[in-house]
Protein backbone atom coordinates (compact mmCIF):
# COMPACT_ATOMS: atom_id res chain seq x y z
CA UNK A 1 0.00 0.00 0.00
CA UNK A 2 1.32 3.70 -1.12
CA UNK A 3 1.26 6.20 1.83
CA UNK A 4 -1.20 8.88 1.42
CA UNK A 5 -2.52 11.77 4.14
CA UNK A 6 -5.34 10.13 6.28
CA UNK A 7 -7.85 12.89 7.46
CA UNK A 8 -9.23 13.03 11.20
CA UNK A 9 -11.90 15.05 12.46
CA UNK A 10 -11.57 16.34 15.66
CA UNK A 11 -14.54 17.68 18.04
CA UNK A 12 -15.85 18.17 21.39
CA UNK A 13 -18.60 20.30 23.26
CA UNK A 14 -18.01 20.06 27.00
CA UNK A 15 -15.08 20.84 29.25
CA UNK A 16 -12.09 23.39 27.93
CA UNK A 17 -12.78 22.51 24.00
CA UNK A 18 -9.69 23.81 22.93
CA UNK A 19 -7.72 22.41 25.35
CA UNK A 20 -8.72 19.27 24.34
CA UNK A 21 -8.53 19.77 20.85
CA UNK A 22 -5.23 20.44 21.74
CA UNK A 23 -4.22 17.36 23.94
CA UNK A 24 -5.38 15.30 21.25
CA UNK A 25 -3.40 16.78 18.31
CA UNK A 26 -0.39 16.45 21.14
CA UNK A 27 -1.37 12.70 21.25
CA UNK A 28 -1.39 11.67 17.38
CA UNK A 29 1.47 13.84 16.98
CA UNK A 30 3.19 11.64 19.11
CA UNK A 31 2.35 8.88 17.58
CA UNK A 32 2.06 9.97 13.44
CA UNK A 33 4.18 12.87 13.89
CA UNK A 34 3.35 16.68 12.58
CA UNK A 35 0.14 17.07 10.62
CA UNK A 36 0.91 17.78 7.12
CA UNK A 37 -2.29 19.97 6.67
CA UNK A 38 -3.71 21.63 9.82
CA UNK A 39 -7.70 23.90 9.28
CA UNK A 40 -8.93 26.20 11.32
CA UNK A 41 -10.45 25.46 14.30
CA UNK A 42 -14.57 26.30 14.05
CA UNK A 43 -17.27 26.58 16.11
CA UNK A 44 -20.68 24.77 15.58
CA UNK A 45 -23.97 24.62 16.52
CA UNK A 46 -24.58 20.24 18.10
CA UNK A 47 -25.45 18.49 14.87
CA UNK A 48 -28.36 16.11 15.45
CA UNK A 49 -28.42 17.02 19.02
CA UNK A 50 -31.43 18.64 21.15
CA UNK A 51 -31.78 22.80 20.92
CA UNK A 52 -29.66 24.68 23.29
CA UNK A 53 -26.79 21.59 23.32
CA UNK A 54 -23.82 23.19 23.60
CA UNK A 55 -22.35 24.57 20.80
CA UNK A 56 -18.67 21.88 19.51
CA UNK A 57 -15.59 22.83 18.46
CA UNK A 58 -14.55 21.24 15.55
CA UNK A 59 -11.33 20.63 13.21
CA UNK A 60 -9.62 18.57 10.61
CA UNK A 61 -6.24 17.14 10.22
CA UNK A 62 -3.97 15.47 8.25
CA UNK A 63 -0.85 12.91 8.61
CA UNK A 64 1.33 11.18 6.19
CA UNK A 65 -0.91 7.60 6.74
CA UNK A 66 1.23 4.63 8.46
CA UNK A 67 2.36 2.24 5.53
CA UNK A 68 0.72 -1.11 5.76
CA UNK A 69 -1.36 -0.26 8.92
CA UNK A 70 -5.00 -0.96 8.73
CA UNK A 71 -7.55 1.41 9.43
CA UNK A 72 -9.12 -0.41 12.42
CA UNK A 73 -5.78 0.59 14.27
CA UNK A 74 -6.03 3.81 13.13
CA UNK A 75 -9.44 3.42 15.01
CA UNK A 76 -8.59 1.93 18.15
CA UNK A 77 -5.61 4.68 18.72
CA UNK A 78 -8.38 7.60 18.28
CA UNK A 79 -10.43 5.22 20.39
CA UNK A 80 -7.42 4.98 23.01
CA UNK A 81 -7.28 9.17 22.83
CA UNK A 82 -10.98 10.13 23.39
CA UNK A 83 -10.98 7.62 26.75
CA UNK A 84 -7.45 9.11 27.76
CA UNK A 85 -9.21 12.43 27.61
CA UNK A 86 -12.46 11.89 29.05
CA UNK A 87 -15.02 10.69 26.70
CA UNK A 88 -17.97 8.21 28.23
CA UNK A 89 -19.85 6.39 25.26
CA UNK A 90 -23.10 5.52 27.63
CA UNK A 91 -24.48 1.69 26.49
CA UNK A 92 -28.10 2.77 26.51
CA UNK A 93 -27.71 6.44 24.79
CA UNK A 94 -30.30 6.85 22.31
CA UNK A 95 -28.69 9.60 19.40
CA UNK A 96 -25.75 11.32 19.76
CA UNK A 97 -24.39 12.67 23.56
CA UNK A 98 -22.01 15.96 24.45
CA UNK A 99 -18.44 14.35 24.28
CA UNK A 100 -14.83 16.12 25.63
CA UNK A 101 -13.77 14.81 22.53
CA UNK A 102 -14.43 13.09 18.93
CA UNK A 103 -12.11 11.98 16.80
CA UNK A 104 -13.38 10.32 13.36
CA UNK A 105 -11.16 9.09 10.89
CA UNK A 106 -12.87 10.34 8.02
CA UNK A 107 -11.11 9.66 4.87
CA UNK A 108 -7.96 7.72 3.40
CA UNK A 109 -6.30 9.69 0.27
CA UNK A 110 -5.96 8.19 -2.37
CA UNK A 111 -8.19 4.95 -2.01
CA UNK A 112 -10.29 4.10 -4.92
CA UNK A 113 -12.74 1.92 -2.99
CA UNK A 114 -14.69 2.50 0.28
CA UNK A 115 -13.46 0.80 3.31
CA UNK A 116 -16.03 -1.43 4.93
CA UNK A 117 -15.67 -3.54 8.16
CA UNK A 118 -17.73 -4.79 10.92
CA UNK A 119 -16.32 -1.98 12.99
CA UNK A 120 -15.71 0.68 10.72
CA UNK A 121 -16.53 2.62 7.38
CA UNK A 122 -13.76 4.65 4.96
CA UNK A 123 -14.71 7.48 3.53
CA UNK A 124 -17.05 8.36 7.10
CA UNK A 125 -20.23 7.04 5.92
CA UNK A 126 -21.99 10.55 6.98
CA UNK A 127 -19.29 13.07 6.09
CA UNK A 128 -20.89 14.59 2.69
CA UNK A 129 -24.21 15.20 4.84
CA UNK A 130 -21.93 17.12 7.56
CA UNK A 131 -21.00 20.91 6.91
CA UNK A 132 -18.40 21.04 9.90
CA UNK A 133 -16.70 18.24 8.31
CA UNK A 134 -16.54 19.16 4.81
CA UNK A 135 -15.64 23.11 5.68
CA UNK A 136 -12.14 22.51 7.50
CA UNK A 137 -11.55 19.69 5.38
CA UNK A 138 -12.30 22.00 2.02
CA UNK A 139 -9.77 24.01 3.52
CA UNK A 140 -7.04 21.44 3.65
CA UNK A 141 -7.68 18.95 0.85
CA UNK A 142 -10.28 20.23 -1.58
CA UNK A 143 -8.92 18.37 -4.40
CA UNK A 144 -8.80 14.71 -2.54
CA UNK A 145 -11.59 12.93 -4.44
CA UNK A 146 -13.71 10.63 -1.82
CA UNK A 147 -14.03 6.99 -2.72
CA UNK A 148 -17.54 6.30 -3.50
CA UNK A 149 -19.03 9.53 -3.99
CA UNK A 150 -17.05 9.79 -7.58
CA UNK A 151 -16.38 13.82 -6.58
CA UNK A 152 -13.75 15.55 -4.83
CA UNK A 153 -14.55 17.27 -1.23
CA UNK A 154 -14.58 20.20 -2.54
CA UNK A 155 -17.54 19.69 -4.65
CA UNK A 156 -18.85 17.37 -1.82
CA UNK A 157 -19.17 20.85 -0.46
CA UNK A 158 -20.86 22.86 -2.84
CA UNK A 159 -23.80 20.50 -2.72
CA UNK A 160 -23.96 19.68 0.87
CA UNK A 161 -27.39 20.11 2.23
CA UNK A 162 -26.91 21.04 5.52
CA UNK A 163 -26.92 25.10 6.09
CA UNK A 164 -25.49 25.07 9.58
CA UNK A 165 -23.20 28.24 10.09
CA UNK A 166 -19.57 27.58 11.19
CA UNK A 167 -17.52 30.26 12.99
CA UNK A 168 -14.06 30.09 13.09
CA UNK A 169 -12.47 30.45 16.68
CA UNK A 170 -9.62 31.96 16.72
CA UNK A 171 -6.40 31.45 14.21
CA UNK A 172 -5.39 28.25 12.60
CA UNK A 173 -2.26 27.41 14.16
CA UNK A 174 -2.23 29.80 16.80
CA UNK A 175 -3.72 27.31 19.91
CA UNK A 176 -1.14 24.63 18.60
CA UNK A 177 2.09 26.53 18.78
CA UNK A 178 1.62 27.75 22.30
CA UNK A 179 0.36 24.35 23.65
CA UNK A 180 2.27 21.26 23.67
CA UNK A 181 -0.10 19.02 25.68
Amino acid sequence: MESGRMFIGLGGNVGNRLENLVRARSMMRGAWGEPVGVSAVYETPAWGMAPGTPAFLNQVLAFVSPVDVPPESVLDFLLDVEVELGRFRSADAVGYENRTVDLDLLLLEGREERHVSARLEVPHPRMAERRFVLEPLAEIAPEVRVAGQHATVAELLARCADEARLTRFGLTHEPWAKTDA
